[in-house]
């Protein structure tokens, strides 16, 4: 009985870990309908006087959507019809609403009846009613039991007590019923004793079990009036006893661990029959394990000292590999999983002491025993403990919010214990789980843990122990828990460019400079992709981001391919670089042609909160010697060898250019700390040295065997394609080489036979006789020499080919990533939906909890649950017991993630179907679940409802997913954004499809989304733009520059970018410069750089908001234009000009006045 508990208990955990680690809230949505329901209850059926009655209940539309803010008018009356209590309430979130009085001395013992009527305004008004009684006394239950004898003899007894003021005794109903394993009521009783005041009175009922099936019997005993109509008590369904019929046989077995043994039997068993083996186990081991050889493996019951165990769906595969050479010789070993697991009824005990055990085995159905086999597992020397796994719900949790951890843990046991789990921080408990484990029953379980995070920001160490209280034996294990503020939503928001510097050879002969590039498909090497913050390096003292950290998909596309996956000649090696802005650039990673690697590193946050930085890819200038220098080398190789000797000595010359490139990329790695000596290790000695040695074994075991030592070498070239695609050098060279053999080898004497074909074709064709001379020539020719001359050829072509590459190819390319910002801002009320759909095959995911469960249905909305259990029927009476007890209904519909204010529970007798409805709330986030499984599949989904991050007039959505039934099953993950709602940007770690513009599906298992989106996607209005300026506004210098201000807004989605475009004279070529936002001036600014005198500069606004809604500021298409003075004013030579005249005609105008006069030079006198 014990396991059973124990296993549905464990079905409470498990399933609590259906639910995803995100921390998100529901918002609520307003339905108008024209039609309500509204549910009555009381928190007991049956009160006494001064006692207080509660009344609940919710209100709905009919389409079970919750009403708020509805009035709920409530009467409540006696048996007389008199009115004793009124109260009007209004329902709350969910619809719910509550009410409560307490009963008077005076109020008479009967039935009471309470009215409602529910109203909202639009709606129809609803009514409703329920009853509860009212007794003057209190009946108690003092204890009970059901017992039977080896004769098949019942004896059920209880004990009865009467509590009142004012009655000396009392006449009662007492109605026993007993219900069978499989679920049918065999027998039925009820009595009217009399019991008295303060006094146990002790009713007991004797009888024959009136059938003989094997397994479990449930009972219960409900307290009633003397007419059974008015129930006063009840105990519920108990489980009586385990019930097995007498044995037809018995066997003794002895073992000890690592050991087995086996009783033929060969017997015929009838319907509720059994046989009995007595089992000494000469020493405690870790499992007990049980097979039966029959001829069906359903119908079969088994118990081991009077408790029934459960028969297995599957078994460990530890416990498959230790069985294995126990049970079944070498030469069978494979079929180990088909025979125990399809053939045998198989049943396992864990933690089994030393000591005699009875196993009674019983079946429902006639079947024929051939034989029992027991196989014992490893010893145990001592109670031990272990963890085995510890699972976090996410990678992160924010500052105070709450983290859980699915802790596994395994014990071996020779005694009851007490197992305790604990997780600490800095000696302070954190939260612990305590669970009583036994003998005989499951030896491992899923604990889950909820863990309050610190206040503090960073890294936190948490330890995790699991101790057995009575051995004193414990085991610990640590985990790291990344705090991160919960403000702070980290995105890739900001600028994006591209630029590349020229080709080697355009900057000898041209002396080109960088330039920038729209996207990145015009760029010849670099492709980044993928491109997403992982998580917060560091953090400030302020708890801001300090350090983040990266990751990126870098993929080389120079690789060498001159059509898809054909190569001539080899391909340009780069390395990756990132460079903060401001900082220096390092080196990350090398890419080899070709190659593709994520590249992961840290990136500082700059003062403005945000990440700058550029992805750079150089030429691996080691790289491009290295493979310069074979460029050259394998032509003088191909010239000076022939034959297979040639072959290998260009191989070797390849084998030893690859080794040198790919230590060259481990010493960056290494430094990164991307690998580590033994990674170098291992590819120098398992991977680098051995090409060549294993190409040469490939040719000597293939020449060998078809005597063709250029078939050999065909073969290892086709074999040895680096990753699918074909190099044409050796393609071809190969083929050539394989054609001369295969022709030399069938046709030995080709030579002679061209000749003379070609002597004949000649004499026919020009009736001209071929000479001796030249006919000795061609008998002196040589396959070898053309095979060299063909060879080099190739090879230098191929070299060629390399080198051109890399004097065409561009020195440097990059990826600019600027202004983004780690946003910050409150949540806002949008409701995205995110739904996990799953399906599958049960038995990959071990659900050993499910072992009598035949099928399992759970469907649960906002404010309904319900959940139906098919069980084995043998077990029908364990699962009535268990389920009927309403405290354990609560929790098990809690683990699912639903709060139940009623449960109802429902059976037939005879079936073995169960149905649980709750009525209450769904947990916050989720909105709605299905879940089915059964023996063979499983499928269902969970709907959630999350809280988006505000950036601005944007949202985030981010979320980390985690997977219950790990990755067995098919996913498909959506995300549907709110109405209207438009996606802007997306990144994840697995593929996904954006169907609509606000729905997204991944057909995959990805382990986190980032979603950024507007949920203005309706929004059709452009921004508005107004009050252009200038600095300066005229009078412009040369060289001096300008700087433009605009205000720009948009009330709806809010603006996306603001950039401004300008160009030179009478150029179609605009460039662009994004203005950024003066946060003083509440304007977007930029500056036009300065420029040579005379020019006309023409320059125009182009607006984005978030809706993608452009607004194009271009002067009604004239521009907004102005003008760079020459070096000086032009109105300055028309000054100095006039000041000239002006002041010659006042010079003239004075000599005219004062005449000088006339001297002859022969009156001139030199001094």
């Amino acid at each position: 009985m014990r396991n059973k508990i124990f296993i549905l208990i464990l079905s409470i955990l498990l399933l609590s870990g259906l639910f995803t680690a995100i921390d998100p809230n529901l918002i609520a949505h307003t339905h108008i309908e024209e039609q309500l329901k509204a549910s009555i209850y009381t928190d007991k059926q049956n009160y006494q006087q001064n006692e207080n009655v509660t009344i609940f209940g919710q209100v709905t539309f009919l389409n079970g959507s919750a009403v708020k803010g509805a009035s709920v008018s409530l009467e409540v009356k006696n048996p007389r019809n008199s009115t004793i209590f009124l109260d009007i309430e209004y329902t709350q979130n969910g619809g719910i609403y509550q009410s409560s009085f307490r009963l008077s001395q005076n109020d008479i013992p009967g039935l009471y009846t309470i009215y409602l009527s529910a109203f909202k305004p639009g709606c129809l008004t609803v009514q409703n009613k329920t009853t509860f009684w009212v007794s003057a006394f209190t009946i108690e239950i003092k204890g009970c039991d059901v017992s039977v004898t080896s004769d098949n003899r019942v004896e059920a007894t209880i004990n009865i007590t009467l509590q009142s003021g004012t009655l000396l005794s009392l006449t009662i109903g007492v109605h026993f019923m007993l219900i069978s394993p499989s679920g049918k009521l065999v027998y039925d009783r009820q009595e009217k004793p009399t019991i008295y005041n303060n006094t146990i009175t002790n009713i007991t009922l004797a009888f024959i079990l009136p059938t003989t099936e094997p397994g479990y019997y449930s009972y219960g005993f409900f307290i009633t009036d003397e007419k059974f109509e008015e129930l006063f008590r009840a105990t519920g369904w108990q489980i009586a006893f385990l019930y097995m019929p007498p044995s037809i046989a018995t066997f003794s077995l002895h073992l000890s661990s690592n050991s087995s043994d086996y009783a033929i039997v060969d017997k015929s068993l009838n319907r509720f029959e059994s046989i009995e083996c007595t089992i000494n186990l000469t020493e405690p081991a870790s499992w007990l394990m049980v097979f039966l050889e029959c001829s069906t493996t359903s119908g079969v019951i088994a118990a081991i000292n009077k408790t029934m165990i459960s028969q297995q769906n599957s078994l460990a595969q530890t416990i498959l590999e230790s069985t294995i050479p126990v049970l079944i010789p070498p030469p069978l070993n494979s079929l180990i999983s088909l025979v125990l697991q399809r053939v045998f009824p198989t049943w396992v005990l864990f933690n089994v002491p030393s000591g005699l055990y009875t196993l009674t085995i019983s079946t429902t159905a006639e079947i024929f025993v051939r034989s029992v086999c027991v196989i014992a597992g490893p010893k145990i020397t001592s109670s031990s403990v272990k963890i085995l796994d510890i699972i976090p719900s996410s990678n992160m949790a924010f500052s105070g919010g709450i983290i859980n951890y699915n802790v596994y843990v395994s014990w071996n046991i020779t005694e009851s214990d007490k197992l305790k789990i604990i997780a600490k921080l800095n000696d302070n408990v954190l939260d612990e789980k305590v669970l009583n484990v036994e003998i005989l029953e499951v030896n491992a379980a899923n604990m889950y843990l909820s863990i309050a995070a610190p206040e503090n920001v960073g890294e936190h160490t948490i330890n995790f122990e699991a101790k057995l209280e009575k051995a004193q034996v414990f085991d610990q294990a640590i985990k790291t828990l990344n705090v991160v503020p919960q403000e702070y939503n980290i995105t890739f928001a900001g600028k994006i460019a591209f630029w590349r510097t020229p080709t080697l050879w355009s900057h000898i002969f041209f002396g080109e400079q960088y330039e920038w590039v729209e996207n990145q498909d015009k760029l010849s090497a670099l492709l980044i992709t993928d491109l997403k913050v992982i998580g917060v390096a560091e953090w400030s003292d302020e708890g801001k981001p300090k350090t983040i950290e990266i990751s990126f998909n870098a993929t080389n596309k120079i690789s060498g391919e001159i059509a898809e996956n054909l190569k001539f000649g080899e391909g340009v090696h780069y390395e990756v670089a990132v460079k903060p802005s401001g900082s220096f650039s390092a080196v990350v990673k090398i890419l080899i042609a070709g190659d593709s690697e994520v590249i992961k590193t840290t990136i500082p946050v700059n003062d403005n909160g945000q990440l700058c930085f550029d992805i750079i890819y150089s030429q691996w200038m080691i790289g491009g010697f290295i493979e310069i220098a074979a460029a050259v080398i394998k032509p003088a190789i191909a010239i000076i060898t022939s034959g297979v000797g040639g072959i290998i000595a260009t191989l070797v010359t390849d084998v030893a250019k690859l080794t040198l490139l790919y230590v060259g990329k481990f010493i960056i790695d290494y430094k990164n700390g991307f690998f580590t000596h033994d990674s170098i290790r291992s590819f120098l000695l398992d991977i680098g040295l051995s090409l060549p040695e294993t190409a040469l074994e490939i040719l000597d075991e293939l020449e060998l065997s078809c005597r063709n030592p250029f078939f050999a070498l065909y073969s290892f070239i086709l074999n040895s394609f680096h990753e699918g695609k074909i190099d044409l050098i050796k393609y071809l060279y190969a083929t050539f080489r394989l054609g001369v053999a295969l022709i030399m080898k069938v046709l030995p004497n080709l030579k002679e036979i061209l000749i003379k074909v070609l002597e004949d074709f000649i004499s026919k064709k020009f009736k001209f006789s071929l000479t001796e001379d030249i006919i000795s020539k061609l008998n002196n020719f040589d396959f070898e020499a053309l095979d060299k001359a063909i060879s080099a050829v190739l090879s230098l072509g191929e070299s060629i080919m390399t080198i051109w590459r890399y004097f065409t190819s561009p020195s440097e390319e990059g990826k600019r990533i600027t202004n983004t910002q780690i946003g910050l801002g409150p949540r806002v009320e949008v409701d995205p939906h995110v739904s996990i759909i799953f399906s599958g095959s049960s038995t990959n995911l071990n659900l050993t909890w499910i072992n009598d469960v035949y099928d399992l249905q759970v469907n649960i909305n906002k404010t309904r649950a319900a959940v139906q259990f098919t069980v084995d029927p043998s077990v029908t009476s364990v699962y009535l017991a268990i389920l009927s007890d309403e405290s354990y209904s609560r929790k098990l519909l809690n683990g699912m993630g639903f709060n139940a204010t009623e449960i109802e529970f429902w059976w037939q007798e005879e079936s073995n179907i169960f149905n649980l409805i709750g009525i209450g709330s769904i947990h916050p986030y989720l909105q709605e679940m299905n879940i089915n499984i059964n023996k063979t599949y499983i499928n269902g989904f969970q709907k959630m409802s999350l809280y988006p991050i505000q950036t601005g007039r944007t949202l985030w959505l981010n979320f980390s997913l985690n997977y219950p039934f790990h990755k067995n099953l098919n996913y498909e993950i959506v995300v549907e954004l709110p109405q209207y709602s438009k996606i802007l940007d997306m990144y994840s770690d697995a593929d996904y499809t954006i169907q609509t513009p606000s729905l997204v599906v991944w057909n995959s298992t990805p382990n986190w989304i980032s979603i950024h989106f507007t949920p203005y996607g309706n929004d059709t209005t452009p921004p508005t733009v107004t009050n252009i300026t200038q600095t300066p506004e005229d009078e412009i210098s040369p060289y001096q520059p300008v700087k433009i201000y605009v205000n720009a807004t948009d009330d709806l989605s809010g603006i996306k970018n603001v950039t401004l475009h300008y160009k030179i004279n009478d150029t179609d070529v605009w460039n662009e410069i994004t203005m950024t936002l003066n946060e003083t001036m509440n304007l977007y600014e930029a500056t036009i750089p300065g420029q040579p005198p005379n020019s006309i500069v023409a320059y125009k606004i182009i607006v984005y908001d978030y809706a993608e809604n452009e607004y194009i500021a271009d002067n009604a298409g004239a521009f907004y234009v102005f003008t760079v003075i020459p070096e000086f004013p032009s109105t300055l030579p028309m000054k100095i000009f006039m000041l000239a005249t002006l002041t010659a005609i006042i010079i003239r105008k004075t000599k005219r006045k004062r005449r000088t006069p006339y001297l002859s030079p022969s009156k001139i006198k030199f001094l």
